[in-house]
Order: structure tokens, then sequence, then C-alpha cells
């Protein structure tokens, strides 16, 4: 779901005219106009910028979060949602004549889930969110619904490797211990046949290509226990029961999170990934609750409490009615 910029409180402008015989034959309500546009925008623009580097001060550097960025730097919309004005004027207490303009301009962060960053979510169970009827849900002989979840894992790199890279916590987290890349490094590729999906003899969707299947790795026999990584971060290769939420609790895992690991990719450019399958009676597969972030709700309240809005839109006026210029 798309996300706008929370509203901010409305902009008062007064424009005072010394002189406004000068405007008797040359007055042109359309470039006022355009020269308001031209402010609000301004101001839309500043907001963006603002809002960006919040996002960014936040480190906001997983893939997800990095989604969320790009949603407002990159594809940010930015549009004029609603316009009003009058051009009769009406005599203010103080006998001065006084014309009404309003504009609305909508900053929208098109990232999908940029709702889930700004407001987080509780606890839910996963199977339970998710539509069995779709068409890309794959299905047993016996007719059974399930997902095939593809969890990818990142090569190992010295602690050095990591700093030069810059590897995000998240990569951390998902990077190999040592040893069981120098396992995984062994194996030969699974390569697409580019078949195309795939359909059982009932029609019901079961792959989405078919695969010349290289090796697997075999981690069945490993014990609950961790891996230090590179700057400290610990990688856990089999979990115990635990809780995420009263009354959701995530089984035990039955086997490490590297068993039946395959390589993908091509020479020089591997991928390495596992398979894990979900159905709608699956235990398990309880997602913990996650904290908003509310940086919109932070930028709003910053630029409010500012000039700088103000006199963006002023520039934006300026430019317009020095200049002539408009849209």
């Amino acid at each position: 779901m798309s996300r706008g910029f929370p509203p901010l409180p409305a902009l008062h402008f007064l424009i005072e005219v010394d002189a406004i015989e000068v405007f008797d034959d040359t007055y042109d309500g359309t470039r006022v106009i355009q020269a308001l546009r031209r402010g609000a925008m301004n101001a839309a623009n500043l907001i963006q910028g603002v809002w960006v580097t919040r996002a960014q001060a936040l480190g906001l550097r997983n893939t997800g979060l990095q989604s969320y960025v790009g949603g407002i730097q990159k594809a940010a919309r930015i549009e004029i949602v609603s316009e009003q004005m009058t051009f009769d004027p009406k005599p203010d207490q103080g006998g001065q004549d006084v014309s009404w303009y309003e504009i609305v301009v909508e900053v929208t962060n098109t990232c999908p889930h940029a709702q889930i960053v700004e407001e987080g979510h509780a606890a839910f169970h996963l199977p339970s969110k998710i539509n069995w009827a779709g068409p890309n849900v794959k299905h047993t002989k016996k007719g059974t619904p399930y997902l095939s979840i593809p969890f990818r894992h990142r090569q190992y790199q010295t602690e050095k490797q990591a700093d030069i890279g810059g590897a995000t916590r998240m990569a951390l987290r998902a990077m190999m211990p040592e040893a069981i890349h120098k396992e995984a490094r062994k194996l030969s590729f699974t390569r697409p046949m580019r078949a195309g999906r795939q359909y059982d003899a009932q029609g019901r969707y079961t792959a989405k290509d078919r695969y010349h299947w290289g090796g697997r790795l075999n981690r069945s026999g490993a014990s609950t226990g961790f891996h230090v990584s590179p700057g400290g971060t610990v990688v856990g290769e089999r979990r115990g029961e635990h809780s995420v939420a009263p009354g959701m609790v995530n089984p035990a895992w039955k086997s490490s999170k590297f068993h039946g690991m395959f390589k993908s990719g091509t020479k020089g450019h591997p991928q390495y990934m596992t398979i894990r399958t979900i159905t709608p009676d699956s235990p398990g597969w309880n997602i913990p609750a996650l904290a908003g972030k509310f940086i919109a709700a932070q930028v709003a309240s910053g630029i409010a409490s500012s000039n700088a809005l103000e006199d963006r839109f002023s520039s934006g006026v300026l430019d317009v009615l020095h200049t002539g210029g408009g849209e």
C-alpha cells in the first residue's frame, strides 16, 4: 500500500500590493496561479528531500527498507490533488480586498510496504494471511496447496571484506559461516530449463520451471548451535522452540537452516539458496511484531516547526512572478 506524507498544518500567506493601480491593465490572474502552483511544488520537493535524508540517517539499509527509501527518492509520486479558489474579492474588517486560494499537494512513497515500515505490525500467523487460491500457489499430487519460500544465503566474507563492501546488518545475518561456505562452493550448479510454468493433469500449477538439479548441501546432522560471523553477528544454524508472542510459538527447526542448500547463478556470480515449504496447516511460521519507525511523522513535525517550507514556497512564487515563467 502506498503511503502519503502526513498532512502538515496549512500555510497562510498574505500578499500586500502598495501600488494596486499598476495591475489595472497588466494584472494576469493565470500567472499568479502558476506562481502559487510552482511554490507548492517547490515545497513538496523540499519535503521529498528531507524525507529521504531522514530515512537514510536512520540507517535503513536492509533490502526491504532500501525499497522504502527508493519509494521516496526515485519513485515518489508528487501531485496536486486538490485546488480551490475564488476570484470574488470580499472586504475584510480592515476594508481591504481578499481573494482566497487553496492548493493541496500530496507526496506519496510508492514502496508497497511503506505503511508497514511507518506503522509496524502486530505478530501474526503467516499461513492465515496467504490467499491459498492465488494463481502462484502450487499443489501436491494429493491437491494440497503450498508455496515454496526461497531463502538466500550470502557468501562468507572476512571482517575486512565486509567493511570494504559496506555489508549491511541484514547481509551479515544472511552470511554463511566460513566452513559451510567452503562446502557450498563445491556444489555443482542448478540450471533452469526455461520450460515455463508447469501444470499437472488437473490443470493445477505445480512449478514455475523445470531444472537440471545440481548438488545439495547435507547438514542433516547439525546440532543446535551458533556461528559468529564478521562484526560479531551471531548466526544460528538450528533453532529451538521459541515464543513469538503470547500464545504464538514457533517449533524447533527439524534441521539446519543450511540443509538442502543449492547453488544457482553462473560461474563467478553464484547464488546460494534453500527452499522451505509452507502449507495452510504448517506449524509455526509465526511472524514477530515489528515496531513502526514513523519516519514521515518525524519529518512532518520537523518541517512544521521551521520556516524552511515557507521559504521554499515563497522562492517558487517569486521565480514565476519575477521572470514571467510558468508551468
